[in-house]
C-alpha cells in the first residue's frame, strides 16, 4: 500500500513539473460506455455501464504527450447467490504517454499507455441490512487510442476507446477492467 501512495505522489509531481517544459496542454470532460471483460461482473452488474472522467495532458515534444486521468465508474446490480442490491463505486487513477498523429486538417490521433490505480467500494443490501467492502488500490494498465477534431482554436472533441486490465481483490481476484468507448470535449491551452 505505501508503495502505491509512493508511485502515485511520484507520477503526479512528474505531470506537474511537466507543465514546464509543455508546449501545449489539454483538458477534457469525457463520458463512456463500459463493457466489463469480467463473466462474474456482468453477471452481478450487467453488461454496460457508464464511465465519467477528467483528463489532463501535456505535450512534451511534437508528436509525444504525458497524461493524467481520473475516472469514476458506478454500477448497480443484484448478487449472484440471495439476489439482493448491491452498488460498485470504481475510483480510478491513470497516467502515462500518448503518442499523437495528424490525420488531416483539424484531425488528430493517438495511442497512448500506462498504470492504472482503482479503488472499488461495494455496498451490499439485504433483509439482513447493509454491508460496505473496500478494495485495496491494486496496479493495472489502460491501453488508449483515440481521435481529437477541433472545433476552432482552442476547442475539440474527442472520440476514445480505452482497455484497462485490472485485477482486484475481493472474495476472490477479478479483473475490474474493461472497454471504455466514449466522447469528450475539451480546451487546449
Amino acid at each position: 500500500m505505501q508503495k502505491i501512495r509512493v508511485l502515485v505522489a511520484a507520477s503526479f509531481f512528474v505531470l506537474t513539473s511537466a507543465c514546464l517544459w509543455a508546449r501545449e496542454s489539454k483538458i477534457e470532460v469525457r463520458g463512456a460506455a463500459f463493457a466489463p471483460r469480467e463473466k462474474l461482473y456482468r453477471s452481478i452488474y450487467g453488461d454496460l455501464g457508464g464511465s465519467f472522467e477528467i483528463e489532463l495532458s501535456q505535450s512534451l515534444a511534437n508528436y509525444l504527450d504525458i497524461w493524467g486521468n481520473v475516472s469514476w465508474t458506478p454500477k448497480h446490480g443484484k448478487t449472484v447467490e440471495f439476489d439482493s442490491a448491491t452498488k460498485i463505486n470504481q475510483v480510478s487513477l491513470s497516467f502515462g504517454i500518448k503518442c499523437m498523429g495528424c490525420i488531416g486538417k483539424g484531425l488528430e490521433g493517438y495511442v497512448g499507455i500506462g498504470p492504472i490505480f482503482t479503488q472499488a467500494m461495494i455496498k451490499d443490501t439485504s433483509y439482513c441490512g447493509q454491508q460496505t467492502k473496500n478494495t485495496e488500490p491494486e496496479v493495472g494498465v489502460v491501453l488508449k487510442t483515440g481521435l481529437y477534431r477541433a472545433l476552432g482554436e482552442c476547442l475539440f472533441v474527442i472520440i476514445f476507446a480505452d482497455y484497462r486490465y485490472q485485477p482486484a481483490e475481493l472474495p476472490r481476484e477479478v479483473d475490474l477492467g474493461g472497454l471504455r468507448i466514449g466522447i469528450g470535449f475539451g480546451r487546449r491551452f
